[in-house]
């Protein structure tokens, strides 16, 4: 028992360093927004942290050694109007924004289940909303120059090179929608190789592996979903300062979750008991990949969402989803933009990745070399399912 203890006060310290380490930055305020340069929008700091949120399911357990961790349960099932003020980049608080510390769950994000939309990862939402605000910011001075965008380390060194977009066609497509298609194709790049980087163990916490949450089924629907939030938006009035994006993403985050559907917390924790024992399993300790069963591993631009399927449904969750979201609703895709006035983005645009690290001996990603771009991801994501189909067995990668 004095092991154990010991083992968790050690766990307990290394936890605190580690959040301390990597929010502390941004509390004594490193990264403050440029000004506008011009007709050009500010410059937004480069992002270097991440939302820690959420492992799918209810009361699931963390383990250490195959050891559960007593009193300690993961998984929140939430509802849009609990959330709380949104940051960029989960910083604690905006520097000219007076609604207080936000550190660590001040943003209260969490799982919801949507009418439209199945499961939805508010903090995935987030994410993909906060970097497709950072490319906006960055490619609205080279659009027609071209240039590179450094990105912070993820397991392997990363950029984003860009060639420049002939006027004419920026011109024809209209230069806020040409902006806005890159923006979006370059933060679904990034969201994609976290997925990938977090399949392969790397992690926030070096101590806790995010194995469990690559590919989850939720994430690549959430992600689109978040990339799309900033679609009817003023960009040259949002992305003015921080506090103004942060103010906006109050309104524009919940508002693109209730466009979706999003069902009562009771409604939706049944929904996720539902598909215990075949989409998750909380008889396996996290942070193992076993907590969560069903992955997606898409990599078309046209992203559906997973709905609880009929044949795991009780009756009586039948009934109620059909009574809370009508007899009519459908699901609602969303679109990854590829393509501009008819050519393809990656004509423009390159996403390169150099292995360093523990994942430069990973064998499928070695095999690659060390230098490699988005191109390889359906490569990857085919060694993924090989992984996949030896610990979950056939079907875990598709939609029911």
């Amino acid at each position: 028992m004095q092991r154990f203890r010991t083992l968790l006060i050690v766990l307990s310290v290394c936890l605190a360093l580690g959040l301390g380490a990597r929010y502390f930055g941004i509390w004594m305020g490193e990264g403050k927004w440029t000004e506008a340069r011009g007709e050009r929008l500010p410059e937004l700091p480069m992002r270097n942290d991440g939302r820690m949120c959420c492992a799918f399911g209810t009361d699931l357990r963390a383990g250490f050694f195959g050891i559960a961790l007593p009193f300690v349960a993961v998984g929140r099932i939430a509802e849009v109007d609990d959330m709380g003020p949104h940051r960029y980049d989960a910083s604690w608080g905006a520097l000219d924004d007076e609604r207080g510390i936000a550190f660590p769950f001040g943003e209260r994000n969490g799982l919801m289940y949507t009418c439209r939309g199945g499961f939805v990862d508010s903090s995935h939402l987030r994410e993909a909303m906060d970097w497709t605000a950072l490319f906006l910011s960055r490619l609205d001075g080279m659009l027609e120059s071209g240039g590179v965008i450094d990105l912070p380390e993820e397991g392997a060194s990363r950029r984003i090179v860009y060639q420049p977009i002939p006027r004419e066609l920026i011109k024809a497509e209209g230069r806020d929608a040409v902006l806005m298609a890159v923006a979006q194709w370059s933060a679904w790049q990034v969201l994609m190789w976290h997925e990938i980087a977090q399949w392969y163990g790397i992690s926030i916490l070096r101590a806790f592996p995010e194995t469990a949450s690559g590919f989850s089924f939720e994430d690549s629907y959430s992600n689109a979903v978040g990339l799309h939030l900033l679609d009817d938006a003023d960009i040259r009035e949002i992305l003015l300062s921080e506090k103004i994006y942060n103010r906006a993403g109050d309104e524009i985050v919940p508002a693109g979750l209730k466009a979706l559907g999003p069902v009562p917390r009771e409604l939706g924790s049944r929904a996720t008991e539902a598909i215990e024992g075949t989409w998750w399993n909380r008889d396996v300790l996290l942070p193992a990949r076993g907590t969560v069963i069903q992955r997606d591993l898409r990599v078309e631009n046209t992203i559906t969402p997973w709905m609880v399927p009929d044949e795991l449904a009780s009756p009586e969750l039948r009934s109620d989803m059909k009574q809370f979201c009508g007899e009519d609703a459908q699901p609602k895709p969303f679109d990854i933009p590829d393509r501009i006035g008819g050519l393809p983005i990656t004509d423009f645009a390159r996403y390169e990745i150099t292995l360093d690290g523990r994942l430069a001996d990973e064998p499928a990603l070695a095999k690659l070399g060390r230098h490699f771009d988005q191109r390889a991801f359906p490569q990857i994501t085919e060694d993924v399912r090989a992984q996949g189909l030896e610990l979950f067995g056939p079907g875990f990668d598709q939609i029911p």
